[in-house]
């Protein structure tokens, strides 16, 4: 019998937890770019689950509409560029 060779899962993550997940390590608010700078370094972009051509914009345009519906704890602070972090960080 023949050893079944097991695929390593990935575990994938929405746009908005890879966006939390590092926010809620951060030691400042960050720009858009620099959370998704931070995820590709981490190796979390390519766990993202998106159809966006450019995942990048994407994640900033999620960042940009939590933080002015206050969804999901997300503060934007400042102008170009905004920056966020989580409430009560």
């Amino acid at each position: 019998m023949g050893k079944r060779k097991h695929k390593e899962r990935v575990e994938r993550m929405t746009l908005p937890e890879i966006a939390r997940l590092i926010l809620s390590e951060a030691g400042a608010p960050l720009s858009a770019h620099e959370v998704w700078t931070e995820a590709v370094s981490r190796g979390l972009a390519g766990r993202a689950v998106t159809t966006a051509e450019r995942p990048e914009t994407a994640l900033a345009a999620h960042l940009y509409k939590m933080a002015k519906k206050g969804n999901r704890g997300i503060v934007g602070e400042g102008e170009s560029p905004m920056r966020f972090r989580l409430e009560g960080g």
